[in-house]
């Protein structure tokens, strides 16, 4: 196999290829992307076994072929390659020899048939509005666990529903990692029937796959086959294995009718927090928050450090109240709310208190207060 490539085409091409490979695993070829060079086109293939990505580069193919090489080792390479063209040429050893200008490189391969083989595309796929579901994904995908002990948590729970007298389609994502949670509704053009009984998509793969359909444009397309889930942009297609077992029964913590609700300037809000933050506890990043009418009061301590307070304008309904929470995690859903004002409403100290504003309508953060002893 002998290819030319452009250096600074290739370089994003790989870089998506690595995001979807494991970095601790005990099969050394799935630590490799394959490449299968034909025609015009370079086809850059990465695999975890449960999120599957094939890629297309155009190039010039001087001879085809195809070879496995260390993935990460190979973007490494590249990205660091002088700008212009760079040829992947196969040794007859079954080396292979990167050369860019006067650089010059040698890597081992492995047999290209040692690659798993990728799922089959299924042959009807649905168009999707691509600004919509990237605005979903970023507004999800940050408080999905990191935690490998609860694989139900370490994902996005999608479920589509449609209105019986009206026929609009609807699809919504969630997830939580069992101190926060986030809800996004978005109304559809079309229905995601894969959907509609509820599946959770890995959070590794969605993030590689909202990275992907950033540059799709206005569209993208999505099917479902074999239980997998497959989404296609131009030059890329992903494959994506659900999560097995049951997304938690979120709607349970969630209060249908907080009696206490507190209005405030998002960024004057947001400002307070992270200047109260830097005193708070290293392992709690709490911070005390007490509403009364007018204003509301941010404290923080750390009995090592020192302590920090700071008072913002705010309108209360209800009764004055008192909760700490994890600095964090506030933060996290006012960076990912739209609006000037945001609303917390609290039923009483120690339950779910909502993060809401009324310009992102179908957007719901919850986030779990912390005992104040």
């Amino acid at each position: 196999m002998i290819v030319h490539i452009d250096k600074d085409a290739a370089v994003p091409v790989l870089a998506q290829a690595i995001s979807v490979l494991e970095r601790k695993t005990t099969r050394e070829i799935l630590e490799h992307i394959l490449l299968e060079a034909q025609g015009d086109v370079l086809e850059v293939r990465s695999t975890d076994l449960k999120i599957s990505l094939v890629q297309s580069l155009p190039c010039q193919v001087q001879v085809p072929g195809s070879l496995a090489a260390p993935g990460r080792k190979l973007y490494e390479i590249v990205r660091e390659l002088p700008t212009g063209t760079a040829t992947l040429e196969l040794e007859e050893n079954g080396w292979l020899h990167i050369t860019a200008a006067k650089t010059s490189f040698r890597i081992p391969t492995e047999r290209p048939d040692e690659f798993p083989e990728f799922p089959v595309e299924p042959g009807e796929f649905s168009r999707f509005p691509a600004p919509s579901f990237v605005t979903m994904l970023e507004k999800t995908l940050f408080s999905a666990s990191n935690d490998e002990t609860r694989p139900t948590l370490c994902g996005v729970y999608l479920h589509s529903h449609e209105d019986p007298d009206t026929g609009s389609h609807t699809l919504r994502m969630v997830s939580t990692d069992g101190h926060r949670l986030t809800i996004m509704d978005q109304p559809t053009p079309v229905g995601l029937h894969m959907f509609q009984d509820g599946l959770i998509l890995p959070k590794k793969g969605l993030a590689s796959l909202k990275s992907l359909i950033e540059e799709a444009g206005e569209e993208f397309e999505i099917a479902q086959s074999g239980g997998k889930i497959f989404c296609r942009i131009p030059n890329a297609q992903m494959c994506l294995t659900p999560i097995d077992g049951s997304f938690p029964r979120y709607q349970d913590v969630i209060p249908a009718d907080p009696r206490n609700r507190v209005t405030v300037a998002k960024e004057a809000f947001a400002d307070a927090l992270r200047r109260v933050s830097l005193m708070t506890d290293p392992d709690t990043h709490s911070v005390i928050l007490d509403a009364a009418q007018g204003r509301v009061l941010l404290t923080s301590m750390n009995t090592r450090t020192g302590d920090s307070r700071e008072e913002i304008e705010a309108t209360l309904e209800g009764e004055p109240l008192r909760i700490a929470f994890n600095a964090s995690y506030f933060l996290d859903a006012l960076r990912h709310l739209s609006g000037p004002e945001v609303r917390i409403e609290i039923d009483q100290p120690l339950a779910p208190c909502l993060i809401r504003s009324d310009e992102d309508p179908g957007y719901l953060c919850v986030v779990m207060p912390i005992r104040i002893d």
